[in-house]
This record gives C-alpha cells, sequence and structure tokens, in this order.
C-alpha cells in the first residue's frame, strides 16, 4: 500500500525515483533497519527532465545521531545546467552627462517625466 502511494505521488508530480535506476548491490538498497528488518523507506525523488544530471545514490551507515536510519547520498552533475537566463538590463552612461547637449536633453526628459507624473497623479504640472 505505502510502496504504491509513493509511485502515484511521482506519477502525479511528474518525478523519478532515482533508487530504482542504478543497479546496486542488495545490502545497499537498504535505508533502514529495526530488530532484524530490513528495508527501503527513504527514496531520491527528482523530476523527470533532471534525470540526467544524476550520476548515483548511495545509502550510508553507522551515523551516531540515528542508527536505524541510512543517510542517503545524491551525486548530481551540475556543470550542464545552465539555471535561469538573466534579463538584459542595458548600461546607464552616466558620463555622457559631461557633455552639455546631453546633459541638456537629460534635464528636458526628466522634467517632462515629473510633469506627467503629477497629471497623472491628479496634481497641477509645472
Amino acid at each position: 500500500m505505502e510502496g504504491e502511494m509513493i509511485l502515484e505521488f511521482a506519477e502525479q508530480q511528474k518525478l523519478v525515483i532515482c533508487n530504482s535506476y542504478f543497479k546496486k548491490e542488495r545490502e545497499k538498497f537498504v535505508t533502514y533497519e529495526s530488530g532484524g528488518n530490513r528495508t527501503m523507506l527513504d527514496y531520491v525523488l527528482v523530476r523527470e527532465r533532471d534525470r540526467k544530471f544524476v550520476i548515483n545514490w548511495n545509502s550510508v551507515g553507522g551515523l551516531e545521531c540515528v542508527r536505524q536510519h541510512k543517510l542517503v547520498l545524491c551525486d548530481m552533475r551540475l556543470r550542464g545546467w545552465k539555471g535561469e537566463k538573466k534579463k538584459y538590463e542595458p548600461r546607464i552612461k552616466i558620463w555622457k552627462l559631461r557633455e552639455r547637449e546631453k546633459m541638456e536633453e537629460f534635464k528636458k526628459k526628466v522634467i517632462d517625466n515629473e510633469g506627467s507624473k503629477k497629471c497623472v497623479e491628479g496634481g497641477n504640472s509645472v
């Protein structure tokens, strides 16, 4: 029953259970041990599109804080990950304001912009 729940959850969320993609010794699949019972309770879930970045997974036991559970590690390759593209922001060319012509043009744009803001806000433009 619980095994079916994790499969349904993974399918609904478009996730892949990475623990089942790699050939391992039976001992490596055990993530929980108690009273002679050994089972896999902990899983590595990733989005379907990111499965190609998963290189390996492993369970590591013998930690002092939690003796029954084994820590599950997942190795992923992030070199091929592009991330989100940054939005291009043009540089502000402040040095051009030293030129008299550009400085006057800038002043005019600022004054015009302030006047239009006041009209929109309901104030009188100067």
